[in-house]
């Protein structure tokens, strides 16, 4: 569920950019583009930080555990990351909204960038290696849910849109993530 949430929120973002560069910058549609080069640079910097902690983190882990390793252990991961997307959207919402310089709300969304990655990456490592040989349909069902939450339409304001939005980002906090390790051999098992 908080991966739908998530990729919901940053979907959202996304279908801002037009309306905030275009209407409170005066940018032309092609400027508009390069609204995105804030996420794609955390993105990168997203990916690069993940792909080298996340693997040290979960051999720490194993060899804390007795040398079993769980797939849990590459959810720890996260919750370092998901701040990062909630800090990025009030940083953008908020130096949008107040019509500062352009590349604040920008440098606003590297956060972001760097946040997805740090959840998005863990979560489907996570997958892989905690259904094995069924984890290409458990991939599929996770993205067939992180599309549920755009069924809604585009009628709402996107700088109050991010403010409602973001009431529920504090509910995607450790204590979920410590549930899911602490009970995942129980689901697997069942």
């Amino acid at each position: 569920m908080a991966l739908g949430i998530i990729f919901g929120y940053v979907y959202l973002l996304f279908t801002t950019f037009p309306e905030v560069f275009g209407s409170v910058y005066g940018w032309s549609e092609g400027l508009i583009g390069l609204s995105y080069l804030g996420c794609g640079i955390g993105f990168m910097v997203g990916a690069g930080i993940v792909g080298k902690t996340n693997d040290s983190i979960v051999l720490r882990l194993t060899k804390k555990n007795g040398g079993v390793r769980k797939p849990e252990y590459r959810m720890s991961v996260m919750m370092w990351f998901t701040p990062l997307i909630a800090i990025g959207m009030f940083w953008y919402g908020w130096s949008a909204k107040a019509a500062t310089h352009w590349i604040v709300p920008i440098l606003g969304t590297v956060p972001i960038g760097i946040g997805m990655m740090g959840f998005f990456l863990p979560s489907f490592i996570y997958v892989i290696e905690a259904f094995g040989f069924y984890s290409a349909s458990a991939i599929a069902s996770l993205y067939v849910r992180c599309l549920t939450p755009l069924t809604q339409g585009r009628s709402f304001d996107p700088c109050s849109a991010l403010s409602f939005l973001l009431q529920d980002l504090p509910c995607i906090k450790i204590s979920d993530l410590d549930g899911v390790i602490l009970f995942s051999d129980l689901f697997r098992s069942s």
